[in-house]
């Protein structure tokens, strides 16, 4: 069994929406209750989107409607409504998506033509194509598209991937990419969906979430344990009482931007979020999920109860709905501007903990450098007090970062 966007669905996984046993409760998750719920779009919902369009662009009465006449879309309160309110009707995603953050303009600006970055890429990217290769049947493998070499869709995937890496050079790839370019594969052309990926990488996201030591993202959960403190006071309690490391679960969610993660229903509306206002979305959503299961993350006793609990919030979410007014509530204060204060604090003490670390490494080689027996001697005799002190100073900057 497939589902419509090519997802395949287990025999033991179908539920009897009639059934009412504890059978029913155990495995009721996301793909159980989509399953039993059509994916259809609302002819009204679409109709008001493009009323909109044509009126806020000032189409001429009568005209016909033109996407090639329009490269962006102006950002303001009623647009950014409609898109929490019903989001984007499906039958008009992959063409708003790319003019929600300039990738359109981007696109037709660049100096490089997107067949000329595949071909280039093809010869020139060394050990990342065998890295690349071996990641291809492990992107999706669940979906019919990526599933085996001769899916229609890991040709695709192979030459975005690929052209990325060339193209971003300086970041390279990483296998978070997979799963976000898979997934966009699924909805837009393969060319729109390298610019659209490349606006992630240069407009959207932090330039170095996707670096070799993943500083960006690692920023990012430091971000989240902020608002959390802040927002969720009393989650925050529990997390510290049991001493959970939130990077254990959150670093997937956030490299990935959550298609690892959520059902493709849910994927696509958070995701008509984020391309319209930005990388605040994945702290509002990542809120909410945790205010949704806030008395069960409570009523968990002990530290691997609250691992499962938080490995499989993601996939319990079933109502968008519920999602977004969730984090309406919880975290409306969140936006692009605090985040980004956020960041430039936890990267600036991220920066003295490293100089306060490299400094004191240069002190103690330059001690080792001096051929004097009596501060060999000295720093002999003293190896244990010196380290501990070290550790102390090390934990110090750390406890400040």
């Amino acid at each position: 069994y497939y589902d419509l966007f090519g997802f395949k669905i287990t025999k033991s996984s179908l539920i009897d929406i009639n059934d009412d046993s504890d059978n029913k409760k155990e495995s009721f998750n996301a793909e159980n209750v989509f399953k039993n719920v059509p994916f259809t779009e609302d002819s009204k919902h679409k109709l008001r989107w493009v009323a909109y369009l044509e009126f806020t662009l000032n189409f001429d009465t009568g005209s016909s409607f033109s996407w090639d006449q329009i490269v962006s879309l102006n950002k303001c309160e009623k647009l950014k409504l409609m898109i929490r309110g019903q989001g984007i009707p499906h039958s008009l995603r992959s063409l708003v998506w790319i003019r929600l953050n300039g990738t359109l303009h981007k696109k037709l600006e660049s100096k490089f033509k997107y067949a000329d970055i595949v071909k280039s890429a093809e010869t020139n990217l060394g050990q990342t194509k065998k890295q690349i290769e071996k990641d291809l049947l492990r992107t999706l493998p669940t979906n019919a598209c990526f599933c085996s070499l001769d899916s229609v869709g890991i040709p695709r995937l192979r030459r975005v991937l690929q052209s990325i890496a060339w193209y971003n050079s300086s970041i390279g790839y990483c296998q978070g990419m997979g799963t976000i370019v898979a997934s966009l594969l699924l909805f837009l052309e393969e060319e729109d969906t390298f610019w659209l990926m490349t606006s992630i990488l240069e407009d959207i996201l932090p330039p170095s979430y996707f670096s070799e030591t993943l500083s960006g993202v690692q920023t990012d959960i430091k971000v989240l344990k902020n608002l959390i403190s802040t927002y969720l006071p009393e989650i925050d309690h529990q997390l510290e009482e049991h001493n959970i490391e939130l990077s254990l679960i959150c670093i997937n969610w956030f490299l990935t931007i959550f298609s690892n993660v959520f059902h493709i229903r849910i994927l696509l509306r958070v995701w008509d979020m984020f391309f319209y206002e930005g990388s605040s979305v994945i702290f509002q959503v990542t809120l909410s999920m945790l205010k949704i299961n806030e008395k069960k993350l409570k009523d968990c006793e002990n530290s691997s109860q609250i691992y499962s609990l938080l490995t499989e919030i993601p996939n319990g979410i079933t109502s968008v709905d519920e999602l977004i007014e969730t984090s309406i509530k919880v975290a409306s204060s969140v936006n692009m501007g605090l985040i980004e204060s956020l960041r430039r604090k936890h990267q600036s003490y991220e920066m003295a903990r490293n100089e306060t670390i490299k400094n004191q490494i240069s002190y103690n080689h330059l001690i080792l450098s001096k051929k004097d027996p009596n501060l060999e001697h000295a720093q002999s005799l003293d190896d244990n007090r010196g380290s501990k002190k070290f550790f102390k100073l090390f934990q110090n900057s750390n406890d400040i970062g």
